[in-house]
């Protein structure tokens, strides 16, 4: 729904590697600035499995939370959600939440951005045929009249909803979804087309556990005894006030997450 024509990509080399990055330095709602990495200085063993280091067992950087892990502790995968298009290195405590990740940028995040006509209703008050999508940099979904450009430039009937405080309701009795903001109300979406209801319900779920859900960290292989999951190094970029609620700086400050067996 921009105004301002397509975002423009551009590689960025770094020590984890090289990621695509937005040329204005942009991080959009759903993406993550990169975290920064633990010391491995005085690091003797693997924080996940507690396999002592050596020349032969080397040590590793996981891209997704900056902790030192062995090579048995990690997979290869694509982080799109930091950046990393190509496969890099991921503990696998975080394999699982990372997937998911992947998932949403694949699948969820072009539908949102695309956007679609809906019919809304506002706590009861009927809009008539609605354009909704998110913005150029995701951080807001929008209710336009504008059907033929998509929205841009388009009359707002609703005040852009900040995508971090939407939540999604479980009430469909009105419409295909209902979802709900302090500031907007309850807001119901209606449509004939089936499939475009399924997509859009989904990649609205998917939107609000990317934003507010705890991430699903899987215990790795071979892990019998009970352990917290390692924490995620805090990011060098943003303000205190900003912390992203899966971010935690130590581990008295673990958050609390779901775990899932990989041997299961």
């Amino acid at each position: 729904m921009s105004s301002t024509g397509a975002e423009v990509r551009v590689l960025q080399s770094g020590k984890g590697g090289t990621r695509m990055v937005r040329d204005d330095g942009v991080v959009t709602a759903f993406e993550l600035p990169e975290p920064s990495w633990a010391t491995d200085k005085g690091v003797t063993k693997c924080t996940s499995c507690g396999q002592g280091f050596s020349w032969s067992i080397r040590k590793h950087h996981c891209r997704r939370s900056g902790i030192v892990i062995c090579d048995k502790c990690c997979c290869k995968l694509p982080l799109i959600r930091l950046g990393y298009m190509d496969p890099v290195r991921v503990s696998l405590w975080w394999k699982e939440h990372a997937q998911f990740e992947n998932e949403f940028f694949r699948k969820n995040k072009s539908v949102l951005r695309k956007g679609a006509v809906f019919t809304v209703e506002q706590d009861g008050n009927e809009m008539g045929d609605v354009f909704v999508g998110t913005t150029d940099t995701d951080e807001f979904l929008m209710f336009t009249k504008n059907h033929e450009n998509k929205g841009a430039n388009g009359t707002q009937v609703l005040p852009g909803l900040p995508v971090r405080t939407i939540h999604l309701l479980e009430d469909k009795d009105k419409g295909f979804m209902t979802i709900s903001t302090k500031s907007q109300g309850r807001i119901v979406f209606k449509t004939q087309d089936k499939e475009l209801a399924k997509r859009w319900r989904k990649s609205i779920k998917h939107m609000v556990k990317l934003l507010h859900g705890t991430p699903k960290l899987s215990i790795p292989p071979g892990t019998t005894h009970k352990v917290h999951p390692p924490p995620l190094v805090q990011a060098k970029t943003g303000t205190p006030g900003d912390a992203d609620p899966e971010r935690v700086t130590s581990e008295d400050s673990v958050p609390s997450v779901e775990l899932l067996s990989l041997d299961s």
